[in-house]
């Protein structure tokens, strides 16, 4: 387990955060002209919240269109944006994860949204532009200032409605608070600007406003008192930023966000100045955010080392977060990161670069054993064998709904007497165990076959000792007969052992066939078949616990996932296996030799040739050829794996299912010697009447009609 602070739990105001690895507000353009999310935006925000217990922090919104427009980018003055940011805050909160709205008001940063319109200019602290080509703001009023104010608390209520965990103010990066925070726009000599305190004012009265709209306890702050980009950067910044923290600080924030000295928006630059003077005003307050290029390892560095004296920080990742929607993951993990493409940042509207960066393989395996155990009940990854655990004791709750709730001639169907079944010969079952509880009466007629034919996929010990003790019929994936018939001989004595006849378990075994007419024919159509396959996800099946996607002509993955134990990671895709007398190598020609067995080629082995193998037919026999030369594959199968006989036909025509399997007329429940005969009606096993079933179930019902009337007593 990795020990780093990183990865420890933060309470941030009303959230508790699950580590400290928080997503950056990240403008990227993919909203519409109104300012409303795109379907692919939704897809964005839902990757980024993958791990549960993330912080995300939006990208800036515009509070009202009256401050600078940024087309395309996300707002929250109106009830439609309101409900477009709801749909994305729900998804968030149900992935387990957290979400903060950016206020954001661009002033001369923006641009004007309808150049006609005599009223339609930017605003800002001064008419001072960022630069001699840009536009010229104007001076806003102090009644103008005012009603900025009003409209910061606003946009706050509105982002909490669309169900935001908080909100952040941007102060940062030579927007509007910004633009009056800095000397470098703020000309002003009024209250609004001139001395420190004057220019802070505007900042800590945005701050105040929202803190009386959503409560302290919501409410961020961030700041670049380094950052250049649009116009920034004072000459003596520390002064005033401290002013400001310190302001700051009275209103008891949630949080501080500030930008290194070693960020210029997205570019990086070298620096020797620090922001641990803020730190330390702020220290104790609550958590500080640090954002500034951090890579996995600065970001341990910081935590652990040079700001572990403040104790309650997280560290905010951009580009890394924009480029890897399982960041967390891949940082607790030490796996390689995706490379941003620098070019997609602002790329409007286009899901190129913002919704196609892959998820980590390992990420995706590991979460899909996650949402299995779910489905299954559980909150988390079940180990293997635990699994097998988890179904032998389903299997005895199974065997007790379907074979002791019954009695074979339960069922009366007697239509004069209007009778369907016998209750004396029905009973409640119950049972509770490790993990499962349930006191129930089988609520359907028994099916002819009582329990439903047994068949079982999965040769682990673990799943050998199931399949001996439950399975009537098996599924194997081995590539060749021997193989196969070492795990059918250890499950028929397993089987032996239990009492039970080993030769009536069956054995299955997977193949994909090619057929043609000539040899030639079913070859050709074996390499058309591998050009339409995707010889990445045949290798996905070799994954091992440091596979990497594919990012250059090396292979794409390490491949050993418990199939085969064998890591072909140093041969390029094209490049033919080059084998020696090392044992690792012993294990790969084998395996080789086994697929050239069943393949019936001899040509060169390639990674790429072995994927593509695999995604045709997966790590079964694929018997290529004329009829003649597969069914020589099916007899040997059937000669050297001891695994019985082939069906020519239904031995018995119209019977059940395990009549067939069995290939013995009558015999529609289990065999005698199987284990879930020992549930059957009547062998012993305890359960309660059907009249006790009837007086719980009217108990039950009597207490219910006595809640909904307001309790026994007629109170509440």
């Amino acid at each position: 387990m990795d020990t780093s602070i990183l990865f420890q739990p933060l309470q941030i105001g009303r959230v508790t955060l699950g580590h400290r690895v928080v997503m950056a507000p990240l403008t990227r353009f993919r909203f519409t002209d109104d300012h409303i999310l795109l379907p692919s935006t939704l897809e964005y925000y839902t990757q980024r919240a993958s791990v549960p217990g993330t912080l995300i922090i939006a990208e800036s919104s515009l509070i009202a269109p009256d401050y600078g427009d940024f087309p395309n980018a996300p707002g929250i003055w109106n009830d439609a944006q309101i409900q477009s940011w709801k749909r994305i805050t729900d998804v968030i909160h149900t992935k387990g994860c957290h979400i903060i709205c950016q206020l954001n008001a661009p002033g001369r940063a923006g641009i004007v949204k309808d150049p006609l319109s005599p009223n339609n200019m930017l605003r800002s602290s001064s008419a001072v532009s960022i630069d001699s080509s840009s536009v010229v703001p104007k001076s806003m009023s102090v009644g103008e200032i005012r009603a900025a104010l009003v409209d910061y608390a606003k946009a706050a209520k509105n982002a909490i409605a669309a169900g935001f965990d908080g909100v952040e103010i941007h102060g940062a990066n030579g927007y509007l608070v910004d633009q009056f925070t800095q000397d470098t726009c703020n000309k002003r000599e009024d209250e609004w600007g001139g001395s420190v305190e004057n220019r802070c004012r505007f900042g800590f009265e945005v701050a105040a406003a929202v803190v009386g709209a959503v409560g302290a306890d919501r409410v961020g702050f961030r700041i670049s008192p380094y950052s250049t980009y649009n116009g920034m950067r004072m000459e003596q910044p520390n002064p005033t930023f401290e002013y400001l923290v310190a302001k700051l600080k009275d209103l008891k924030l949630s949080y501080l966000h500030i930008i290194e000295p070693r960020v210029n928006n997205w570019t990086d630059v070298e620096t020797t100045e620090s922001i641990e003077y803020l730190m330390d005003i702020w220290n104790g307050t609550s958590p500080i955010l640090v954002a500034g290029g951090y890579t996995a390892e600065s970001a341990r560095n910081a935590l652990d080392k040079q700001y572990s004296r403040f104790g309650q920080v997280a560290v905010v990742f951009g580009r890394h977060f924009l480029a890897n929607p399982d960041l967390p993951f891949r940082l607790l993990k030490g796996l390689p990161l995706n490379k941003y493409d620098r070019d997609s940042f602002y790329t409007p509207l286009t899901p190129k670069g913002y919704t196609d960066y892959p998820f980590h393989p390992d990420f995706v395996a590991e979460n899909l054993e996650k949402v299995s155990s779910q489905a299954l009940g559980h909150d988390d990854i079940v180990p293997h064998d635990e699994g097998y655990a988890c179904a032998h004791e389903y299997m005895n709750l199974i065997y007790k709904l379907w074979e002791s709730s019954w009695a074979d001639d339960a069922v009366v169907w007697d239509r004069q007497k209007r009778v369907a079944f016998d209750p004396e010969k029905m009973k409640r079952i119950k049972h509770e165990g490790k993990y499962f509880k349930a006191s129930a009466l089988g609520s359907l007629m028994p099916s002819p076959q009582r329990t439903l034919v047994l068949f079982q996929a999965g040769t682990s010990t673990a799943g050998r000792a199931f399949a001996s003790k439950h399975a009537e019929a098996i599924y194997f994936d081995d590539l060749v007969p021997a193989q196969t018939k070492n795990s059918i001989a250890n499950i028929r004595a397993d089987a032996a052992a239990r009492g039970r006849d080993h030769r009536a378990v069956k054995f299955f075994v997977g193949t994909s066939p090619i057929l043609g007419r000539t040899k030639d024919e079913a070859y050709e159509k074996t390499q058309r078949a591998c050009k339409s396959a995707d010889h990445i996800g045949g290798l996905a099946q070799f994954w091992d616990e440091k596979r990497w996607p594919y990012q250059s002509v090396r292979c794409p993955y390490q491949y050993s996932l418990g199939y085969t134990g064998i890591d072909l990671s140093r041969f390029l895709l094209h490049e033919v296996f080059e084998l020696n007398s090392a044992p690792e190598d012993s294990a790969i020609h084998t395996f080789l030799e086994n697929f050239n067995n069943t393949i019936g080629t001899s040509e060169p082995w390639t990674p790429r040739r072995l994927g593509e193998t695999m995604a045709l037919g997966g790590y079964h026999p694929a018997p290529v050829g004329t009829p003649e030369v597969v069914a020589d594959v099916f007899e040997e199968w059937i000669n050297e794996a001891d695994r019985g006989l082939m069906w020519t036909d239904y031995e018995v025509g119209g019977g059940s299912l395990r009549e067939n399997l069995y290939s013995v007329p009558g015999l529609k429940g289990l065999p005698s010697d199987h284990h879930g005969q020992k549930f059957k009606f009547g062998s012993g096993f305890e359960g309660d009447s059907i009249e006790e079933c009837k007086k719980n179930q009217s108990d039950a019902l009597l207490a219910a009609k006595a809640t909904t009337n307001g309790g026994v007593n007629g109170k509440d």
